[in-house]
């Protein structure tokens, strides 16, 4: 237990642009907290940018982690804007747990001398918009949480991972470009995040066999062909798949007994309807928003269904597969005013009751307003969810 006298102070946040002319104000006012038993310390600097015509250069500031050997309590620590130098005797930030990098230049040594040094025990790791012209390795037996966002692959820099602890792993490729190739060996991870145009070469699944929440964004390659396929043959213990503005997806088939959450976000564009067939015996809960779809789902274990139908107000296949989900208790619908127009229920016609499952304890019905310009949704369920009680007591 580490003890401070007199005032103490917790965190220290410095967001200012100083440069060069001022790392001894940056070296008092770290050593200040140091000494007074800081558990945060966030070093935001502004790098500056001199255009010499074809090229920029970036200069960023300095930051010797000499400046740290001292800080025992420091368990969280952002740097930003900076070029970090690491001594080789470096021994101190024995409690860091937390360690965020932003728009930091990472050398070759760094990351392999902070992962090394056993007084170090990092349990969460962030690298955001830093760069990095080699293979980077990340190897650790403390690292429970890796996020690395927005780093630009200049030409085919490799990032390999080996990290038997870690639980989840978040990617985002930088822009539109192909992400870095991942190799991952982390036999605990079961939560993954990725962002970037292709994942079937440039990852792969073989290394997330025991994966069980899978969040898939943006991605431009073909689902149904080099995708879906190789991710329920590889993740067998999938139970949360996330499909979410992906491009190239049109007929799609879901299979897998083990998979009990999905979702289908903001997918393909608008062409004539395409069909998506799912099959998954304990699926309990399924949400979709986007275009027109036919849908043919066989899940009798599915309870919960959120469906958002008013994407696009030529969507005329607003109800997708419900009808059909005798199961369901939980609903909630998001339609447009034409589509509500156009649906038997708001024509309170008893011949449509079976229309809703019979075991519905909880409905949600909200409806857009495009006509008008207005885009803030508007809840019209509560007239048809008493509609629906009366029929359910007749």
């Amino acid at each position: 237990m580490l003890h401070y006298q007199g005032a103490v102070i917790s965190s220290v946040r410095v967001n200012f642009p100083l440069g060069d002319q001022h790392s001894d104000v940056i070296g008092r006012l770290i050593s200040q907290g140091i000494a007074k038993g800081a558990k945060r310390i966030e070093l935001l600097l502004s790098h500056r940018i001199e255009d010499i015509g074809i090229f920029m250069n970036i200069y960023k500031q300095e930051f010797s982690f000499t400046l740290l050997s001292n800080a025992d309590s420091l368990m969280y620590l952002h740097l930003q804007g900076c070029r970090i130098v690491t001594p080789t005797d470096f021994s101190g930030l024995k409690n860091l747990r937390t360690l965020v990098l932003h728009l930091v230049d990472v050398k070759y040594d760094m990351l392999q001398d902070l992962f090394s040094n056993s007084n170090i025990h990092l349990v969460d790791f962030t690298l955001n918009k830093c760069t990095f012209f080699y293979d980077l390795k990340i190897i650790s037996t403390t690292l429970s949480h890796l996020n690395i966002v927005n780093c630009m692959v200049y030409t085919h820099e490799d990032i390999n991972i080996i990290a038997p602890n870690l639980l989840s792993f978040e990617y985002t490729a930088n822009s539109a470009r192909r992400g870095h190739p991942l190799n991952i060996k982390a036999h605990m991870l079961s939560q993954f995040s990725y962002r970037g145009t292709e994942i079937s070469t440039s990852v792969g699944f073989s290394g997330l066999k025991n994966v069980t929440t899978i969040v898939l964004y943006k991605l431009k390659e073909c689902l149904q062909t080099r995708v879906l396929p190789l991710l329920f043959k590889e993740c067998i213990q999938l139970k949360e798949v996330t499909i979410q503005k992906c491009r190239s997806i049109r007929e799609v088939k879901i299979t897998n007994p083990k998979l009990r959450h999905l979702k289908i976000i903001d997918c393909g564009i608008e062409l004539p309807p395409y069909k998506i067939t799912i099959e998954a015996l304990n699926l309990s809960s399924f949400e979709y928003s986007g275009q027109r779809w036919i849908f043919h789902v066989t899940a009798p274990s599915l309870l919960k269904v959120f469906w958002n139908a008013a994407v696009s107000a030529k969507n005329r296949y607003s109800l997708g597969p419900i009808p059909t989900l005798q199961h369901i208790q939980n609903l909630a619908m998001i339609t447009s005013h034409s589509q509500v127009r156009n649906s038997p229920v708001v024509g309170l016609k008893s011949e449509y009751a079976g229309f809703f499952p019979s075991d519905l304890k909880y409905v949600e019905l909200h409806g857009c307003v495009p006509e008008d310009g207005l885009q803030a949704p508007t809840v019209i369920g509560l007239n048809v969810i008493l509609f629906m009680k009366d029929l359910k007591m007749k």
